[in-house]
């Protein structure tokens, strides 16, 4: 496997390729935000309603267990994906993978594998937290919510998320950090 330098990474790792790091963190961000602004709207503006329907109820707590469950596995395993991705054999395998004529930017190549790393990290979190929300989406459209409220425990996993996202929203910086401290077998 090819090594590369520090100062081969820093070159690669211009304002271009961060920012588009960071639109990417942002795009994933976005739709889950948006998606609970229209929940928070709609219980704003919302009553009460007159009795609540069983099968509503049952639905909701069905799925708030099942949301609880996802949110945990999706922890997991994002973390497990994630490292896994920039393993040493993960890397070794994708960069066995390309054409000669793209070793000559094998810092880019690197640069693109934690890309797709952290994007399948995001959306493994992303899931549950979406999941959340719809259940919440579900318990404010059938009125559940109002009478039992202890239904908001489905947002906790877009809260996670969002302090993921936050938490490691992409700067020059941080890229570097990874390539020292998960990647430093590609380093010379």
């Amino acid at each position: 496997m090819k090594k590369v330098s520090i100062s081969e990474i820093q070159n690669a790792l211009n304002p271009e390729i961060v920012r588009s790091f960071q639109i990417i963190y942002i795009g994933i961000m976005a739709g889950a935000t948006f998606f609970l602004c229209v929940i928070l709207f709609m219980y704003l503006t919302g009553s009460p309603g007159e009795e609540i329907s069983m099968h509503s109820l049952e639905t909701v707590n069905l799925l708030t267990l099942m949301h609880l469950i996802s949110f945990a596995a999706g922890m997991v395993v994002s973390k497990y994906l994630y490292n896994r991705s920039l393993s040493e054999p993960a890397v070794e395998s994708a960069i066995n993978d390309m054409k000669a004529d793209a070793v000559s930017n094998i810092a880019g190549h690197y640069i693109s594998i934690i890309r797709t790393a952290k994007i399948i990290r995001l959306a493994l979190i992303e899931g549950p937290a979406f999941f959340g929300l719809v259940t919440c989406f579900l318990a404010v459209n059938n009125k559940i919510i109002y009478q039992y409220g202890y239904y908001w425990i489905n947002i906790f996993s877009y809260i996670v998320f969002i302090y993921i996202v936050i938490k490691d929203f992409p700067t020059r910086e941080k890229l570097l950090e990874i390539f020292k401290n998960k990647l430093k077998y590609l380093i010379e």
